[in-house]
């Protein structure tokens, strides 16, 4: 699929529970959508979860996504149209915090929004984001 066109952000780490995340994209373009692979609130550099509990983790979640989604060449989350929120830990001061982010990184324009309860990678996670983003500058 030579048309496609593949991005990883930048990670000083890039193993992760002793696989090899350097042969996995952290974004794909196609055509003037972006897609993103789910983006967990660890820190990019070591993996692992921020101090401060689930708002830190959730806000780092949020960051994670846009700064991935500018590497692939887009402005961010001003051109996110679909959020998948995967919660590994569901109750109702998750959702409040997940809520303010979602305000916080999306005040001018309303993304289709799907909640799911799963299962992630590490018991301890809360979060994972999905996102899709059109660029028509693409």
């Amino acid at each position: 699929m030579s048309h496609l066109k593949y991005y990883a952000a930048p990670a000083a780490s890039t193993e992760f529970m002793g696989y090899d995340l350097s042969k996995y994209a952290n974004a794909v373009r196609v055509g003037d959508r972006i897609e993103l692979q789910g983006h967990p609130g660890s820190d990019p550099n070591t993996q692992a979860l921020p101090p401060g509990g689930a708002e830190a983790e959730f806000a780092q979640a949020f960051k994670n996504v846009d700064t991935t989604l500018k590497v692939a060449g887009g402005k961010g989350w001003s051109q996110v149209f679909k959020v998948m929120a995967f919660f590994g830990q569901y109750n109702d001061e998750n959702l409040a915090i997940f809520m303010k982010e979602f305000e916080k990184w999306c005040p001018d324009h309303k993304p289709i929004l799907s909640v799911y309860i799963v299962k992630l990678v590490l018991p301890e996670m809360r979060i994972e984001l999905e996102v899709s983003a059109h660029d028509p500058a693409a």
